[in-house]
């Protein structure tokens, strides 16, 4: 039985990651250089950014969740599920990350501002120029993929439905997967795409999170007919 307070819980976690994705993207940190990049342990802006970063990953694990469990047993289920693992995997790795900036980052940040030693200053340093930028690559690269098999795999799930507005809605998470990978290789491969892509990620993104808010909740007000209608007497 499908859950129309999963459903609920899905297309307000939907709703939520519209303006989390806005905030995201639109916040930025002068911090280009490594002393700038020292105080950023300390700047409230940015904690909290990265705290409501890991708040959108978790909504968004649930919302493209609820996605899936929408079409449990029916067409297109099975292509859902695993977009929705992908998902999964997605904010798992972005926690991850978030965490280790918040923590362990900001940790060596602050050791450093507050030691005197050189020698483990010039330790501390080289962790956060060379070690943590590979790490961060690796962990965003992943991050990227994961969320862009999410949007694929949703995508061809909801093609392969009859209504016209889930093939649409499916044929743009397939365009948001390609975007995803457009990313990796906007940053492997350096094809001056940042302005295109940072507009995409103010306006196609949080307009398909909205779009999913709203299917959500048209899901749910449909499963809940449909149960109610199977439920009374005229149809045991």
């Amino acid at each position: 039985m499908i859950s129309k307070k999963f459903l609920l819980a899905g297309s307000a976690c939907a709703l939520f990651t519209v303006i989390t994705t806005l905030i995201v993207h639109l916040v930025q940190f002068p911090a280009s250089t490594f002393d700038e990049r020292l105080l950023l342990s300390n700047d409230t802006t940015y904690i909290t950014r990265n705290v409501l970063t890991i708040l959108h990953c978790i909504a968004v694990a649930i919302s493209m969740g609820a996605l899936a469990h929408a079409r449990r047993n029916k067409a297109g289920g099975s292509l859902m599920t695993y977009g929705a693992v992908a998902f999964l995997i997605f904010s798992i790795t972005e926690i991850v990350r978030m965490l280790l900036a918040l923590i362990f980052i900001n940790g060596l940040r602050k050791q450093y501002l507050s030691v005197t030693d050189e020698a483990l200053r010039d330790q501390i340093k080289f962790v956060l120029e060379f070690q943590w930028p590979l790490a961060n690559t690796v962990l965003f690269t992943l991050f990227i993929l994961a969320f862009g098999f999410g949007c694929l795999f949703m995508g061809l799930g909801m093609i392969d439905r009859s209504k016209k507005f889930d093939r649409i809605f499916g044929l743009l998470f397939v365009f948001w997967s390609v975007q995803s990978f457009v990313v990796i290789g906007n940053n492997s491969l350096g094809w001056n795409l940042d302005t295109i892509i940072f507009w995409l990620s103010i306006t196609f993104q949080p307009a398909m999170r909205a779009t999913a808010a709203i299917w959500l909740f048209k899901e749910s007000q449909l499963n809940f007919r449909t149960q109610v209608k199977e439920s009374s007497p005229a149809h045991r």
